[in-house]
């Protein structure tokens, strides 16, 4: 019965998403566009993970995946919620000038951040290379500079979504991976692969899509002391909550991959970097959805059921073709040197859609405000990601960090939808009394 009722919501989901392309609905075209740009997207990165893998072996990938790590642990650790306070102000504002302030000092912020990543970056990867046993420093420190705009990559799109501009963001998406295989393809040609080409391609055409977007939304430097003062107001309350949990959750994430560096090797965090890439677009249509409503849902007492409905259909449907596609073609693709990856993949997969539905969620909370929430949830899921690093990798090797991932994902859905429906009942029971409120006014006027 609720698989009729499912197909039904879909069927009717479907009719009126294509009667809305029609009417040129932006509540559809929006969600679509940047859809259909994280599947183009998601082709890419397919295809620069085939090329990259392929071009450096297992052992190199591994150390490439290694040195990402690390930019990662210390992009997050220097943000200190800055950028969740700030796209908490834009989303709250309507005035376009201060709009365009607001973002300005977020763009700011981030350089600035980048240069405390670069210096960190400088001072800990010759101790990181004595302590994990590897050797990627003398790959890392010629390349620093191109690192100064790794926070300006993590504040870009939440300044996008936040101001709604959904069509750029959809470009966004695609755009730097689109750029890295046509340069990484030409390096191949001139036989000038290396890990070290490999990363400083992955950063500049990065970088360079990034200050093409901030030239074209126009940020305004004026007034940055007042608005960097409004953000620090914002970031007590929601912000700092938010990274304190994104700090546990992400960062234990994070130090379970060096834990499988320390544990096992390099090789076996490439063989467990590309399993979760693989996997990563099962979470995008929640995901899709979720941003390019986060401006609407602050206005909004609930997620539409329909929606969720179909959500669920089409990434199931995604699911079965995923797992189909994880044996052979896998095997013939990245050939038999990445041949444990597979398994890896399809465990993976479950831990991927849990993300991203919990994401939905997330950001629905995030419209509203509500840190505490979600820092709890991010808390919880960093709990389960240390059993990982304490206790499953240590004892099972890089499969510890599979069962780490999926353990980690069911809890932070579970945690995040039950925040959510908290939430939505305790709006639901406020909106009843004003009801009631308005409901008893005309009946005081008649007794007196």
């Amino acid at each position: 019965m609720r698989i009729k009722i499912l197909i039904v919501n879909v069927r009717n989901f479907l009719k009126e998403s294509i009667s809305a392309i029609r009417s040129k609905n932006p509540r559809v075209l929006q969600p679509i566009a940047l859809f259909g740009s994280m599947v183009l997207d998601m082709g890419l990165m397919f295809i620069s993970g085939i090329i990259t893998a392929r071009l450096l072996g297992p052992a190199n990938y591994g150390d490439l995946q290694f040195i990402r790590t690390v930019m990662s642990l210390l992009t997050l650790v220097v943000t200190f919620g800055i950028f969740y306070s700030g796209s908490r102000v834009l989303v709250t504002e309507a005035d376009p000038q201060k709009c365009h302030e607001i973002s300005g000092t977020i763009v700011f912020i981030s350089f600035v951040m980048g240069l405390i990543v670069c210096v960190a970056m400088a001072a800990l990867i010759y101790p990181a290379d004595y302590f994990f046993h590897t050797n990627v420093g003398h790959i890392v420190i010629p390349l620093l500079p191109f690192f100064i705009g790794l926070c300006l990559d993590q504040a870009l799109p939440l300044i996008l979504q936040s101001t709604n501009r959904i069509y750029l963001l959809a470009i966004y998406s695609c755009a730097p991976a689109f750029l890295y295989i046509l340069v990484t393809v030409t390096l191949s040609l001139l036989k000038l692969i290396s890990t070290s080409s490999v990363l400083i391609t992955f950063q500049v055409t990065t970088l360079l899509v990034n200050l093409l977007i901030v030239a074209y939304t126009k940020p305004s430097l004026v007034s940055i002391k007042y608005w960097w003062e409004e953000i620090k107001k914002r970031n007590k309350s929601y912000g700092f909550p938010v990274y304190r949990g994104a700090l546990i959750a992400l960062g234990t994430g994070y130090l379970n991959r060096l834990g499988i560096s320390y544990w096992v090797n390099n090789t076996a965090i490439g063989f467990f970097s590309l399993a979760t890439n693989l996997t990563e677009p099962l979470k995008f249509l929640p995901n899709a959805i979720a941003t390019s409503s986060f401006r609407r849902f602050a206005g909004e007492t609930k997620i539409s059921r329909k929606i969720l409905l179909t959500s669920i259909a089409i990434t199931l449907a995604s699911l079965v073709v995923a797992l189909v596609f994880y044996g052979a073609p896998l095997a013939w693709l990245y050939t038999s040197k990445f041949i444990q990856v597979s398994p890896m993949a399809r465990a993976l997969s479950v831990a991927a859609i849990f993300m991203g539905f919990g994401d939905m969620f997330n950001r629905f909370l995030g419209a509203h405000g509500q840190g505490k929430p979600i820092q709890n949830a991010a808390i919880s899921f960093g709990v389960a990601n240390a059993l990982g690093i304490f206790v499953f990798v240590p004892y099972f090797g890089v499969w510890g960090a599979v069962i780490t991932s999926v353990l980690a994902g069911s809890v932070y859905l579970l945690q995040m939808y039950l925040s959510y429906r908290r939430f939505n009942l305790k709006i639901s029971s406020q909106v009843v009394k004003e009801e009631l409120n308005l409901a008893e006014k005309p009946n005081l006027a008649e007794e007196i």
